[in-house]
């Protein structure tokens, strides 16, 4: 017998009574602008500087940082094992889902056997710098890394993500192609949407997210763009690149008004649109998800047995990395 919690990770973030970490901008002065539209006819090497032009290829594409794996304590999966996961998941589920993907896509989703693994897979870090002991591995995931995965249909359009959990060693694949569960799975993998059209389909590239900084903030991007994983509010597919600035800009916070010196923002898209933000001044120093107990396997629900607990993990947020954002606003004389 088996125990699916393939919906564990959307449940307990509902269960969560929490804040969104995408508050709406505030209104703009006269005097101020909201995050502007890349730097038109301006190429990409003339937006970088220092780490990020000496990692500038080319052919115009960054050579990013090779991630540093088990971080958290806890073993992770390399990108050719992610890649080998996501293309099993395709064959073996997503048919199932491809209803549900293409209205959330807008357009067609191309059968399983049509699709393609296609351009470059991203690794997100996790915001977090350790696993508690106590915590069931089900719910690994909700703070863990991520590898993301794209699929490009016949065409050569790219049309579905999938978002491989980097814990999901316990995963196998049979000679046959097919994925071999451990006896409580689930979480481990997302599958989501690429809309078709335009460079602000999620995720973007860590080019676009330069040239998207660049226009809303006026400064060059000297660090090498890194991904970070969204808080557990957000599926995967939102993560931010995380962008170095040459200088700071003054960016008002949405919360007060007040004007803040900001050296780095955050990029990310979803449902076609960009989000470009910066760090909140008090970060949290911990994430607080609540977990229950699984029930044991082979048993058959009591109608009559007391609700099972729900506990605390208190997982502690890496000092260096933010999980709480305002939206960019910068004033206009900078």
């Amino acid at each position: 017998m088996k125990l699916c919690l393939s919906q564990c990770r959307r449940a307990v973030v509902r269960a969560m009574v929490l804040s969104a970490l995408l508050p709406s901008a505030a209104c703009t002065a006269p005097t101020e602008r909201s995050t502007s539209p890349p730097v038109e006819g301006v190429g990409l090497d003339q937006l970088v500087a220092g780490d990020a032009a000496a990692h500038l290829g080319r052919d115009g594409l960054f050579s990013l940082s090779s991630p540093v794996l088990g971080t958290l304590g806890v073993p992770e999966i390399d990108e050719p094992r992610a890649r080998r996961l996501a293309e099993a998941f395709v064959r073996q589920h997503l048919d199932g889902l491809r209803a549900e993907l293409t209205r959330r896509r807008g357009a067609p989703v191309d059968p399983a056997g049509s699709l393609t693994l296609c351009g470059r897979v991203y690794y997100a870090a996790s915001p977090f710098a350790s696993v508690p002991s106590q915590l069931p591995r089900i719910y690994w995931p909700i703070i863990g890394p991520w590898w993301l995965v794209q699929f490009c249909g016949n065409g050569g359009e790219s049309q579905v993500l999938i978002s491989v959990s980097a814990f999901a060693d316990d995963i196998e694949i049979r000679d046959d192609g097919t994925l071999v569960y451990p006896r409580i799975y689930g979480a481990e993998f997302e599958a989501g949407v690429i809309r078709p059209g335009g460079d602000e389909a999620a995720p973007i590239t860590p080019e676009r997210a330069v040239e998207i900084a660049a226009g809303a903030t006026g400064r060059r991007v000297v660090g090498i763009p890194t991904l970070v994983a969204p808080s557990p509010h957000y599926v995967p597919q939102m993560a931010h690149w995380r962008l170095q600035l040459d200088r700071p800009v003054n960016a008002r916070r949405a919360d007060n008004g007040e004007q803040t010196a900001v050296g780095e923002v955050f990029v990310s898209a979803s449902r076609g649109q960009v989000h470009v933000l910066f760090p909140r001044g008090a970060q949290p120093v911990e994430f607080r998800l609540p977990w229950q107990a699984l029930p044991q396997l082979g048993t058959r629900p009591n109608p009559q047995a007391l609700p099972r607990p729900v506990f605390i993990a208190h997982i502690p947020r890496r000092p260096d990395v933010p999980i709480e954002f305002d939206t960019l606003t910068v004033r206009e004389e900078q």
